[in-house]
């Protein structure tokens, strides 16, 4: 269960990612159009400002760079990136490619800090559920095998038929 719910939380997260360049590359679109390289490169230097993105460029339809930035940050030791692409398009035409370099590390550090809370949390509401099973079978089995008070047996009127 726990590697089930590890494995959604990294889809999700890679999910967002992908919604991320897609936001990116239609706001590059739009910039294209107009030819604006500095909203362009304003663009690139935001998308390259957020700790899980290594670079960003923004390239033409034949390949050529455009705008482009590394991240600020110096890449972390053992990071492991990988290079998305999103395609610019303007209708069914091509203007252009985003191209983000991603520290994969960076990208599933929230996904594993999450999973990490909601196992504790999950242990400890177990743990709990635990304890008050133990506690309503105990309550049940003084009360099953009570026996009866004998000076409320001596009280009780007799039955006469």
């Amino acid at each position: 269960m726990q590697t089930t719910s590890m494995q959604e939380l990294q889809q999700h997260s890679q999910q967002l990612l992908r919604l991320t360049a897609q936001q990116a590359a239609h706001e590059a679109q739009y910039w294209l159009t107009q030819d604006d390289t500095d909203r362009l490169q304003k663009l690139v230097d935001d998308i390259s400002q957020r700790p899980m993105f290594l670079a960003a460029a923004v390239k033409n339809r034949y390949g050529q760079s455009l705008t482009s930035r590394a991240a600020t940050s110096p890449a972390v030791r053992g990071s492991r990136p990988f290079v998305m692409v999103e395609e610019i398009r303007d209708g069914s035409q091509i203007s252009g490619y985003l191209q983000l370099t991603v520290d994969e590390r960076q990208l599933l550090a929230a996904p594993i800090k999450t999973h990490a809370y909601l196992s504790y949390y999950g242990q400890f509401l177990l743990g709990f559920a635990l304890l008050a099973g133990v506690f309503i079978a105990v309550t049940f089995n003084r009360w099953r095998y009570r026996r009866p008070d004998r000076s409320a047996l001596a009280k009780a009127p007799a039955k006469t038929s």
